[in-house]
């Protein structure tokens, strides 16, 4: 195993759709949005998303395999955290140590834009991926917020100071 890391940019839009849409596929109740609202998105809509503003955007690889991504967002508002979302590895690559690297380059570029604070959100029946986050410096904030899905459970929020 030789996993790679890329930074994504506006013109990688249909490596981002590809993994995107595979970790739908794979962990719907991992995520806000689903799989066919966002097999309807336009390349404009997946260039958006890479827009540099936003935050740093990685994809995990094993050769030509995809191993996992990670994504984020910034509130116009909130411009100093960036919220860390599409946080997915494939089950192929679960409890390899891809997450940790996903997480760790991931927080390291959040750092060397500025930014002093990652938020996230995780379903709260998600033990492994909180303790993961925990790991790595996250704590839990007491918040929780209502997972989209109404048949997922409640979302847990984490942070991390930079």
């Amino acid at each position: 195993m030789a996993i790679t890391l890329a930074r994504l940019e506006p013109d990688d839009w249909q490596r981002l759709r590809e993994a995107r849409l595979a970790a739908l596929e794979e962990a719907p109740e991992a995520f806000g949005s689903t799989l066919a609202r966002e097999q309807e998105f336009r390349e404009s809509d997946w260039r958006a998303r890479l827009d540099p503003r936003h935050g740093p955007k990685l994809l995990a690889s094993d050769g030509d395999v995809l191993a996992g991504l990670v994504g984020s967002f910034t509130d116009a508002d909130r411009g100093a955290t960036v919220h860390l979302v599409s946080m997915w590895v494939s089950p192929a690559y679960r409890g390899t140590g891809v997450a940790g690297l996903l997480l760790d380059t991931f927080v390291g570029d959040a750092r060397l834009d500025g930014r002093r604070t990652v938020e996230l959100t995780v379903v709260e029946t998600n033990e492994p991926a909180r303790k993961l986050y925990q790991r790595h410096g996250f704590v839990e904030t007491g918040e929780t917020r209502e997972h989209p899905n109404p048949a997922v459970a409640r979302e847990v929020v984490m942070v991390l100071k930079l």
